[in-house]
């Protein structure tokens, strides 16, 4: 039997899919005099997805009654990664709105006593282990006759995806982003966790410190738990010199945006202005002689820290000057998935709003101004506005020189911001020509 506008309603309301949207409210809206097929679920369902209410995911759930797997213990589904190392793994949000990603034990392994404790014993040991690098274990929930892996949220970009885009970083950046996850991976390895996938797709370049900081950092997404324990694939687990190799193997293509072949040509026949000791690092890494002897990850991070300390005193390179895609793993399918074209039809304008802020969010990042900056920059605004104020009606002084000065400044900073984003974009979206 075909669902109803209503049961659809009931849906969201019995499994809080909303939170704290009014559902009232959204049901007034969308009953309003004069709209077409109001009875119509399919319709509803395209209004809550253009609107930004649902996304396709979870109307597609609700329109096949399946609404209660949208709940897992306190987290609402939002949507499936549909490609990449996370594929599979539902994006959630917890009663606080933050993101996590899910990932489904196998129910061969739910059910089997033995492995399930020994899943349970890994994530307890995984769920302590503390690294900036490594995004975190949560836990393990439960919903009706499944169980999920609740991991850390990553909102960024994978170093596949700039290899992809033919994003050509600055050798420096490259070095200081491969000693943090020699780091890492030694780290890692020394707790005895699995420590993931060793691929440029598993490395994501994400933002640094709180929301709306500008500066990045690379963060090893899918490691701490065996996917051999899940119940989901193999182990793939390499040795410490394998992964030596394939970590030396991912920065050359980082640099060169190509793979080594059998006979690898020197690093630097493909990079210009690449620092000859960080050609040879990167050399010695992707060419190793199995003869060599044995070599540890820590031994070859401190090498890679010793470069960059060499080469840093020649050159300062920030990270922030990265432009980075948010997210590019996205909604696993658009909303013409439904059964219906993309429409522009909006008459919610507090969807509107929310778009609006958005857009300026985005504007924002683009340009590489945080949200702490901007908050303190308009509070120093008024308060300076209101001491010119404050000094004008006590003092009957004109200060139309200072506020012209204020003002300078203010365009100033904005000009500034605005030039070094440019920069950045012109840096990151044009491969280097020289090779």
């Amino acid at each position: 039997m075909p669902i109803t506008v209503s049961d659809f309603f009931d849906a969201i309301v019995q499994n809080q899919i909303l939170g704290l949207v009014d559902i009232e409210t959204l049901k007034a809206r969308w009953n309003k005099a004069g709209r077409e097929a109001a009875n119509d679920a399919s319709k509803l369902a395209r209004w809550m997805v253009v609107n930004q209410y649902l996304t396709v995911y979870q109307c597609e759930k609700i329109l096949k009654r399946k609404a209660d797997e949208l709940v897992v213990d306190n987290y609402r589904v939002k949507d499936l990664v549909a490609s990449g190392p996370m594929q599979g793994w539902l994006i959630a949000e917890d009663n606080l709105r933050r993101p996590t990603y899910l990932e489904q034990v196998s129910p061969a392994i739910s059910t089997d006593p033995t492995k399930s404790k020994a899943l349970v014993d890994a994530i307890k040991t995984a769920s302590v282990f503390q690294n900036p690098q490594v995004s975190k274990i949560i836990g393990l929930v439960q919903q009706v006759g499944k169980e999920f892996l609740a991991r850390e949220y990553a909102s960024g970009e994978s170093l596949q995806s700039l290899v992809n885009r033919k994003v050509r970083l600055k050798p420096l950046q490259v070095a200081k982003l491969f000693s943090l996850l020699f780091s890492a991976f030694t780290t890692l390895r020394g707790s005895g966790a699995y420590p993931g996938k060793v691929t440029l797709e598993s490395f994501w370049l994400c933002q640094s410190g709180k929301p709306g900081a500008s500066h990045k950092t690379i963060r090893v997404i899918d490691s701490l738990v065996d996917p051999m324990l899940l119940g989901n694939a193999a182990s793939d687990s390499p040795s410490e010199t394998e992964t030596i190799h394939k970590l030396g193997v991912a920065m050359y293509e980082l640099l060169t945006l190509q793979s080594p072949n059998s006979q690898p040509v020197p690093v630097a026949s493909l990079v210009s202005e690449i620092p000859d000791l960080i050609a040879e690092f990167v050399d010695s890494l992707v060419m190793a002689d199995s003869n060599q002897g044995p070599v540890t990850l820590a031994a070859i991070g401190k090498q890679l820290r010793v470069v960059l300390a060499a080469e840093e005193n020649n050159k300062h390179v920030e990270m922030e000057e990265l432009v980075v895609v948010s997210v590019v793993h996205g909604p696993s399918k658009k909303v013409n998935a439904l059964g219906f074209a993309q429409s522009t039809e909006d008459d919610d304008s507090l969807s509107a709003a929310n778009r609006f802020l958005e857009m300026v969010k985005g504007w924002l990042e683009k340009a590489g101004i945080a949200t702490r900056d901007l908050i303190l920059f308009t509070a120093g605004s008024l308060s300076f506005l209101f001491i010119i104020i404050l000094v004008l009606v006590v003092f009957a002084f004109d200060l139309v020189p200072l506020f012209c000065l204020g003002l300078g400044a203010a365009l100033g900073y904005g000009i500034e911001r605005f030039l070094k984003h440019a920069e950045a974009t012109e840096s990151a979206a044009a491969p280097s020509s020289q090779s």
